[in-house]
């Protein structure tokens, strides 16, 4: 495979701003000292993020990629600029408790707040959808440039990669510059690349037939009689597990062909009566938001107990990459275990690490101590998120395995979106409760709710495991050749 050029570099750079805006707004928003502000501001980011994929690519198919990317960086720049002209209306003091915009209570304007979140939702709902685009020209490149040699399952497995390596390097970025420049400088850099990277990407040749209304739409739409088919984009949910699962999924479907020519064809679910199946993954995806959202507000209280701002956008960092290398490595090397006691055990270890979260938060920062206590502290912390992202990241690789066997193929984009949407919620709600229970200065109630979102995939793992088995044993039987054989549990959770 050749080394990537000044192109590939130059789309990397443009889709950084949609991997650095959560984290971003996040660690921008919790520099008001406010919780509750942080979660609001965040939550209607990702909404707006989740929700820009499907209505650029509906853009893109009428007008063209280029226009879209020019028009969405422009608009997202300026969105991003009012958000940091807000935010300094929510500042509290040093003392924590006098708002410089108030009402004639004690919080902050409901006004600015509300003007402060309509931005953040608008700032995800023009959120540059590079990476989208991208593998719409990946799709036109390998059905209509075949000299080129293009494999569309090698392009978008690098997609895949690509996108989670940001989403895991974006927290960490954030929290340094924002440790050197203050608490606005993710969406700062979101700003100068949404300004200079973003529009050089559109402007590259492979755009030019992509920006004819009528070939985009043919191409990233699959609305000509040459391809049947284009690239699956659902709603999109920045967490690193996602994206290796819908490749998966993509992959299992028979949809990513490796060379030009080769037939895509769907593969259709190996059995029917998928809905208790796709159900159990629906809650799973649930739960696991709800863990992860209530996960980034405890981050926020460990990382205001220790006077460190930037401990956050770490302790993200870590837990994105721990997802990351958990969804694409440790599952293959659990093969001593199948598959249903996989699903038990990280569940289960989810489950502990929501607990073990919690009783940190409740230890409380420690005042006047060694620097032992201190280091402690940290390291449990990090451990503690280390061990709750890999374990999210396994569970919600085998959501994926899940819709890949048992989905119908005619709903198969509708439930993929379904996935995405439910994780969407959970984190959602995980961020809101969390940060009402944040704000009200019960800090270690707001890891209560990363243990009510842990119970989730805990209870459906071990109850569907119970049906399971029982169903293993009465199906049961010989197989050809006189040996004695056992029904899958990879199709159901």
């Amino acid at each position: 495979m050749r080394s990537p050029g000044p192109v590939e570099w130059l789309g990397v750079a443009a889709r950084a701003p949609a991997a650095l805006l959560p984290a971003g707004m996040l660690l921008a928003a919790a520099g008001t000292g406010s919780p509750m502000t942080a979660a609001l501001m965040t939550s209607f980011a990702l909404i707006g993020l989740a929700l820009s994929v499907p209505i650029a690519g509906a853009a893109a198919d009428r007008h063209g990629q280029r226009p879209v990317l020019l028009a969405t960086a422009g608009a997202h720049v300026i969105l991003l600029v009012l958000v940091l002209a807000v935010l300094p209306r929510l500042q509290l003091t040093a003392a924590g408790s006098t708002p410089v915009a108030t009402d004639a209570a004690d919080g902050p304007s409901s006004l600015v707040i509300s003007v402060a979140v309509i931005f953040a939702l608008g700032a995800g709902l023009t959120a540059p959808s590079a990476s989208a685009m991208s593998r719409a020209r990946g799709w036109h490149l390998h059905h209509h440039r075949p000299d080129l040699g293009v494999g569309l399952g090698a392009w978008m497995r690098r997609e895949a990669a690509v996108d989670e390596l940001l989403l895991v390097l974006a927290p960490v970025l954030a929290a340094l510059l924002s440790g050197r420049l203050g608490p606005g400088a993710g969406l700062m850099m979101a700003a100068l690349l949404g300004a200079l990277a973003v529009p050089a990407y559109a402007m590259d040749p492979v755009a030019d037939p992509l920006s004819d209304p009528g070939d985009a739409g043919r191409t990233a739409a699959g609305g000509s009689a040459e391809v049947p088919e284009g690239p699956l984009e659902p709603l999109r949910v920045p967490w690193p597990a996602v994206e290796h699962g819908q490749q998966m999924v993509a992959e299992a479907r028979g949809m990513c062909p490796e060379r030009p020519g080769d037939p895509t064809r769907a593969v259709q679910p190996r059995r029917a009566g998928a809905g208790p199946s796709v159900v159990g993954a629906l809650l799973v995806s649930l739960g696991l938001g709800v863990a992860i959202g209530g996960s980034a507000i405890s981050a926020l209280v460990l990382s205001s107990q220790s006077h460190r701002p930037e401990a956050l956008g770490l302790l993200l960092g870590l837990c994105a990459a721990a997802a990351m290398l958990s969804s694409r490595r440790l599952p293959r090397r659990l093969r001593a275990l199948d598959v249903l006691r996989r699903r038990r055990l990280f569940a289960l270890l989810l489950l502990l690490t929501a607990g073990l979260l919690t009783a940190l938060l409740a230890v409380g920062p420690a005042e006047g101590g060694p620097w032992v206590g201190t280091l402690l502290r940290a390291s449990a912390a990090v451990g503690l998120y280390l061990m709750l992202g890999a374990s999210a990241g396994v569970l919600l690789v085998e959501v994926y395995r899940v819709v890949a066997r048992r989905a119908p193929t005619a709903e198969l984009v509708s439930t993929l979106s379904s996935v995405a949407g439910s994780l969407l919620i959970g984190l959602v709600v995980g961020l809101i409760t969390a940060g009402l229970l944040a704000e009200a200065g019960a800090g270690v109630f707001s890891s209560v709710v990363v243990i009510a979102g842990a119970a989730a995939p805990a209870l459906v793992a071990l109850r569907r495991g119970q049906r399971l088995r029982g169903g293993m044993r009465r199906h049961a039987g010989p197989r050809p050749d006189g040996s004695q054989g056992s029904a899958s549990s990879t199709a159901s959770l």
